[in-house]
């Protein structure tokens, strides 16, 4: 990421800031007391106010209140703040905005009175949830409560702490060159009154140099060297093992992985699959252009050889057809790997098994981009399936 120009601020009533192009990492390059506001938190309203060292976020029911910070942009940064919930319900949310292009792409790490953590993305105005909502023991439960959330930023990692214990680390899509940050706030079905207080901005650590050469198509490469929550939390069904994620099911199950760490339009995504129990009547592949998980369209393969291409609907099939020219194409047996590919132009969809094309067709893509994924389903009995090197490319 590119270095913000050197920039410093100043204003009187309390309020003292600073930001320095060279400083090293953690060097206080903002800080807000929240003495007096800050005009880069914008003009005192009925929403917002200052108050006795704390900014002050009061919302009727079902509202979003998200507040970016006009005057400055950070690269790489250790940002911290202290969120209290004065009054409302348990289950709403606050926390910071970090990653932010503006107030309808960004990220927010959040915590909630009733002791759940979660992160949040707006793409274009769509939610999607990088990190899913978890109750999280190092979350302080409870109204009245005071939790210290800390966001590390890092190239394209992000590290959180709560009360000073990591609860999340992640890859993400920051926008390109500094962004902004700011605070989120939300009400439920009665009012809420939030409190944030001692901002603290650090200069943060620099990025890894990558040491393989750019490539400036390629979005998304999980080689699956580590749980990426952006697959959901590991459990009993899901994990990640010698670079592959191990998805193991009884009889008469489906899982669908949705990756949940962007939405794209134009995709060019791959991935391998290998049975590590003998495979019997179950279908594994892709989904793509999902809305959800009840609402995807898939590229499925079987035991038999035989290569699908499907859809659910309200989570049911809608119909799943048989691509009769994929034959002699799949590696059958127990440990042999297959590639799946899927690429997407427009209302075109292109499917290959091990570099070669077996269908294309016309369908209906979300408008606003979709979600990408992984489809494990099981017929009478267990079975195992391992993923490994997914990609998702522009193509």
């Amino acid at each position: 990421m590119k270095h913000c120009a050197a920039l410093v601020f100043a204003w009187t009533l309390g309020f003292a800031a600073a930001l320095s192009q060279g400083a090293e990492e953690g060097t206080t390059i903002l800080s807000d007391d929240f003495a007096s506001l800050n005009p880069g938190w914008g003009e005192a309203d009925e929403t917002k106010r200052v108050e006795g060292h704390k900014l002050i976020v009061n919302l009727n029911p079902k509202l979003v209140h998200r507040n970016i910070y006009r005057t400055a942009k950070f690269d790489n940064a250790d940002i911290r703040i202290k969120v209290r919930e004065a009054k409302g319900g348990m289950d709403q949310s606050a926390g910071i905005i970090f990653w932010a292009a503006d107030r309808d792409n960004c990220y927010a790490a959040l915590v909630q009175a009733d002791g759940n953590f979660l992160v949040t993305r707006r793409i274009n105005g769509k939610t999607i949830t990088p990190v899913l909502m978890m109750e999280r023991p190092q979350v302080r439960p409870g109204i009245g409560e005071t939790n210290a959330l800390r966001v590390v930023t890092s190239g394209n990692r992000a590290t959180i702490f709560v009360n000073d214990q990591q609860v999340a680390t992640f890859r993400g899509f920051p926008p390109e060159g500094p962004s902004k940050i700011g605070v989120h706030a939300e009400s439920g079905e009665e009012p809420c009154t939030w409190e944030f207080s001692e901002l603290r901005i650090f200069k943060g650590p620099l990025a890894a140099e990558s040491k393989t050469a750019q490539d400036d198509k390629l979005l998304v490469a999980d080689d699956f060297s580590e749980h990426d929550p952006a697959w959901g939390y590991a459990n009993d069904e899901k994990r990640v093992e010698n670079h592959k994620l191990l998805v193991s099911l009884e009889g008469r199950r489906r899982q669908i992985l949705l990756y949940g760490g962007s939405l794209f339009s134009d995709v060019d995504v791959s991935v391998k699959v290998a049975q590590s129990q003998p495979w019997r009547d179950n279908i594994v592949g892709l989904a793509f252009w999902a809305n959800g998980r009840a609402d995807i369209c898939t590229f499925l393969v079987d035991p038999k050889g035989e290569v699908y291409a499907g859809q659910i609907l309200e989570g049911k099939w809608k119909g799943m057809n048989i691509l009769k020219g994929s034959k002699g194409k799949l590696k059958l047996g127990e440990g042999e790997i297959n590639e799946l590919r899927v690429v997407t132009l427009g209302k075109e969809a292109t499917l290959f098994v091990n570099g070669q094309k077996v269908f294309a067709y016309k369908g209906a893509p979300p408008e606003g981009g979709s979600r990408v994924g992984l489809v494990f389903e099981t017929y009478d009995k267990a079975g195992t399936v391992a993923f490994s090197d997914f990609q998702v490319r522009q193509p």
